[in-house]
């Protein structure tokens, strides 16, 4: 057998032939030439074409099944993270070549071992990228792949809670609270959450929707509510436990006011800035129902110049204050129309209901251009608009901003000038206190008191009275409020009597409530109504009686500015019984019927003393003219 045959090796997915002369023997010189021609032909056409190679060339490379562990699976900012490359090598390999790399902003090397270490700063997702080389005894280049994946660095999942604007309802003395968790990832909003609501009085377990969503009634006077995040459907947060959040409700019904802060990061923001806009936040925060948040744009943070969230609406100004220390300064021209639209979208947790306003912060020249698959201006103009948004902004100089500011003025806003806000916050301030509050301090304001305001003057009430309620409401809004609604409740051992105004009364637990009919209130005009209510029977010395009355309005103005305003109670003790004729209290008439039968008998003998002397003494001024001498010739000789 000839030893000088070649080998033929096909492509990899075809089985490698071998190929050999028709038969043996010694063919004659032609034929040999012949034969040498064509098998010199069919050769060259293989080695061109691809599908011969001859036995001292390469072997056809290889794929390997690629693959990579890594440990922890849910790094947190900080923390050490171990790459691992599992990829099977064949038996025949000598040698293994490892490249790998984060496809980051500074295309991060790692060195070529089998594991690796690293670590990030900030959470967001990286994409890491392994490339694996080997070489078979002979030297061969036989065995390659490359592969993708990423790594998420996350933060604990983000939770809050809050009272939603314009659901403070004063007569059921009750709030619908909502809460929103993030992932904190790219600060994508957790779906499928299991959230514990909880209070000193109630408890309640919900899901969160696809933004992150749930809500849940709570008593306004239970104290705080607290949130707990228990699970999750990915369970994309389990490595952390529970997370919480609480709200104390103490500002609940006060004007809400939500501000986002959308800073270009493609240049530094200088320390007196950044100062600025913590003292800003924590300014702002101070002013009744507010929460602050954070984006950017133009940052290597997940990748080239998309928009992200930093810290989304949030009532804590040391959150706030760390976020803007994780702003990269760095990157080239971003996209503001973009992270306008980001920022007004659901992802950054603007309250339903609260009044909102944008900041746009640029210490450089802002991208006005758009992405073929971009936001348009026009679009983020309508966005505002739509949204009632009022935009502002802190710019450099220069024709460029120009779009900008008028996005700005035609919201209701302002622009200032970048170098003016570092040196001093406060016509910002002034603007943002002014500007996101206008439309919430024009609302409604109704109070309501009883007997005059105050604690009654006697709380102490005698067993054996009734007493006149008199409740009023006013409407401290100059405009006019309708669909006026007041109620009274008593409760105790008490009956309810002489209801003014066609109001009509109910029993409820414990008690009696008194409603009247829907009224129109003008503006910082008093309504007035009454009721009398009187000790039941069975009522004990001790007992106590409760009255508390409400108002509330039909909502069409907004929600109610002073809700803390929308209640009064009174509390009454019942006492022992008055005798009313020892008072001596003006308008109190005597009762003879309860007078003992000496008085009786003590008057009609000074009566009859009084007319026995009257009697005696006319009767001895008499006697005493008749016996006076000359008197009657006297009185006949008179002419």
């Amino acid at each position: 057998m000839p030893s000088n045959q070649p080998t033929i090796h096909l492509s990899p997915d075809t089985q490698a032939t071998t190929w050999v002369p028709a038969r043996r023997g010694r063919p004659g010189r032609t034929r040999r030439a012949l034969l040498g021609l064509v098998a010199g032909s069919v050769a060259l056409a293989l080695a061109l074409t691809g599908f011969i190679l001859p036995a001292e060339t390469s072997h056809a490379i290889e794929r390997l099944e690629g693959s990579i562990t890594v440990t922890p699976a849910s790094p947190k900012p900080g923390e050490t993270i171990t790459i691992t490359d599992t990829t099977p090598i064949p038996k025949g390999a000598v040698k293994v070549e490892r490249k790998w790399s984060f496809e980051v902003y500074d295309q991060t090397k790692l060195p070529g071992d089998k594991t690796v270490q690293t670590k990030f700063d900030k959470p967001g997702v990286r994409r890491l990228a392994l490339s694996v080389r080997a070489w078979d005894a002979a030297g061969e280049d036989r065995w390659f792949d490359s592969l993708d994946m990423r790594i998420v660095v996350r933060n604990p999942p983000h939770l809050t809670v809050y009272p939603l604007p314009g659901t403070a309802n004063a007569t059921a003395n009750e709030v619908k609270v909502q809460v929103k968790a993030w992932g904190m990832s790219d600060w994508e909003e957790l779906a499928g959450g299991t959230v514990q609501i909880s209070t000193a009085k109630s408890s309640t377990t919900v899901t969160t929707d696809q933004k992150g969503v749930a809500e849940a009634i709570v008593p306004r006077n239970a104290g705080p509510v607290t949130a707990r995040l228990t699970g999750s459907k990915d369970g994309s947060h389990n490595a952390f436990g529970t997370i919480e959040a609480t709200n104390d409700l103490s500002k609940t019904g006060q004007p809400a006011k939500d501000v986002l802060f959308v800073a270009d990061d493609n240049g530094p923001l200088d320390e007196a800035v950044t100062k600025n806009l913590g003292s800003l936040a924590q300014s702002l925060l101070a002013q009744g129902d507010s929460q602050i948040g954070l984006t950017a744009y133009s940052s290597s943070y997940t990748s080239y110049y998309e928009p992200h969230t930093l810290m989304p609406m949030t009532d804590s100004a040391k959150d706030f204050t760390a976020a803007l220390a994780t702003l990269d300064n760095r990157g080239g021209a971003g996209y503001a129309w973009d992270t306008i639209a980001y920022g007004l979208s659901s992802k950054t947790g603007f309250r339903p209901g609260a009044d909102r306003c944008l900041v746009l912060i640029s210490s450089s020249v802002i991208q006005k251009n758009t992405r073929p698959d971009g936001v348009t201006r026009e679009a983020a103009v309508k966005l505002v608009r739509d949204s009632n948004t009022t935009v502002f902004g802190i710019f450099l100089t220069g024709d460029w901003r120009n779009d900008f500011q008028d996005l700005a003025t035609d919201s209701g806003g302002a622009y200032f000038s970048f170098d003016d806000f570092a040196a001093d916050p406060q016509p910002v301030l002034e603007a943002l206190t002014n500007g996101c509050s206008a439309t919430a301090s024009n609302r409604p304001s109704l109070s309501i008191s009883m007997n005059g305001g105050g604690a009654d003057s006697n709380s102490h009430a005698p067993i054996n009275e009734s007493r006149p309620n008199a409740v009023s409401v006013t409407n401290k809004w100059v405009n006019p409020v309708t669909g006026v609604v007041t109620t009274s409740e008593i409760k105790g051992p008490a009956t309810v009597s002489d209801i003014s105004d066609g109001g009509t009364a109910e029993p409820i637990d414990g008690g009696v409530r008194v409603t009247w009919p829907k009224a129109s209130l003008e503006g910082s005009g008093i309504i007035w109504y009454e009721f009398t209510w009187a000790p039941q029977a069975g009522a004990a010395i001790g007992d106590t009686v409760e009255i508390t009355s409400y108002v509330q309005d039909d909502g069409k103005n907004g929600e109610e500015l002073t809700p803390n305003d929308n209640s009064f109670k009174q509390s009454f003790t019942f006492s022992a019984a008055r005798d009313k004729s020892k008072t001596g209290e003006p308008g109190q008439t005597t009762d003879s019927s309860t007078k003992p039968w000496w008085v009786f008998a003590i008057g009609l003998l000074a009566v009859i003393a009084v007319v026995g002397i009257v009697i005696l003494l006319l009767t001895r001024r008499r006697k005493t003219k008749e016996d006076e001498p000359g008197l009657a010739e006297t009185q006949q000789l008179t002419p």
